[in-house]
């Protein structure tokens, strides 16, 4: 912990330490203590599978190489014991992250719907970044056997959606 934190704190802005992290497979909670390893790669193969966009809205931005604002998202989360692998990700924008990570929005098993809670609401751009996406389904991977798994989705419903959704 201490070494890692010297050098993210001595190197890097603060804004870039969980992307560190996640790019060398390390996580740190409470005091950091490191805790189930991750995987390097994930990241990199969930937006090979989504073409380097985001399946919700499609964004896409990069610096040379870079993918700016574009994330790996567990749809059953690492801590929950959700695997590492292509059928258990979503490349997601942050915002489309954040919000799926807190129970705002999730797609839906059966037909790879976006599905948004009742309880979220908002003001400037909420109509078209949020409520827009309402119904609509996923970009689908390149590979069908990329293809979000059911079980994950299930969970994701069950224990982090704040339901009901919207109608």
């Amino acid at each position: 912990y201490e070494v890692a934190h010297t050098v993210l704190a001595g190197h890097f802005a603060e804004s870039l330490h969980e992307d560190i992290l996640d790019a060398v497979g390390l996580e740190l909670e409470g005091r950091g203590v490191p805790t189930r390893r991750r995987d390097p790669a994930f990241r990199e193969r969930v937006l090979r599978a989504y073409e380097h966009r985001c399946a919700i809205c499609g964004f896409q931005a990069q610096l040379g190489h870079v993918d700016i604002g574009l994330e790996a998202a567990h749809i059953r989360w690492h801590q929950a014991g959700g695997p590492d692998e292509e059928r258990n990700g979503l490349a997601l924008c942050v915002m489309h992250h954040k919000l799926f990570d807190r129970g705002a929005m999730t797609v839906r098993e059966e037909d790879l719907t976006v599905r948004v809670s009742q309880h979220i609401h908002g003001g400037r751009g909420f109509e078209e970044w949020v409520i827009g996406f309402h119904g609509r389904p996923i970009e689908p991977p390149q590979h069908p056997d990329y293809k979000p798994e059911q079980g994950h989705l299930a969970w994701h419903w069950r224990e982090v959606f704040r339901q009901p959704a919207r109608a």
